[in-house]
């Protein structure tokens, strides 16, 4: 029993460990969305 369980924390750690990673990566990829968004919207009415 105890070795099935210790098994399961440590995928459920797994997952959360994937889980944060993606976020963590999502994040990236909006703020550079952003960032783009913004540079061409000061490309276009800056000049």
């Amino acid at each position: 029993m105890n070795k099935v369980s210790s098994k399961s924390v440590r995928f459920q750690e797994g997952q959360l460990e994937r889980m944060e990673k993606l976020s963590l990566e999502q994040e990236r990829k909006v703020n550079w969305i952003i960032v783009r968004a913004v540079e061409e919207f000061l490309i276009k009415h800056g000049k």
